[in-house]
């Protein structure tokens, strides 16, 4: 079942790595020429974030990031959600606060992402020789 996953993951991928930069490119393209009319449309680069962020986000499963890697993206979106909701609504709260409220986030994602730096299983020595044997297997 996890050879399964794995592999449909990987096919995954490979779609994405061919269709993303064509749509990002589009959206690129829109983007620009609505600038051109002064059309506002920051949407599209939510889009266009969002895009990576999920490519970023299915890769890191792909390659079998940790925990620690993945906080980096998820400080990201909501990163992009806070400044998405800030666009759209406007949080009534002056620069220095809000300075001090996006320190404070960071410093939050750090440490829940060092957390599980440190306590994430760390490799068996099984799982060494396993990967010593199938390097020497394609040799």
């Amino acid at each position: 079942m996890e050879e399964k996953l794995k592999h449909s993951l990987y096919k995954i991928e490979i779609h994405w790595i061919k269709i993303i930069p064509m749509v990002l490119a589009a959206l690129s393209l829109t983007d620009t020429i609505l600038s051109y009319f002064d059309v506002d449309a920051p949407v599209i680069s939510y889009i266009s974030a969002l895009l990576v962020w999920l490519f970023l986000y299915l890769s890191s499963f792909v390659f079998k990031f940790c925990r620690w890697h993945r906080m980096f993206l998820y400080y990201l979106l909501f990163e992009g959600v806070v400044n998405w909701y800030d666009y759209t609504y406007i949080i009534p709260l002056d620069l220095k606060t809000m300075i001090v409220a996006q320190v404070l986030v960071v410093i939050t994602f750090i440490s829940i992402g060092l957390y599980f730096h440190r306590h994430d299983k760390l490799p068996r020595k099984e799982d060494y020789s396993k990967t010593a044997e199938r390097l020497r297997e394609s040799y």
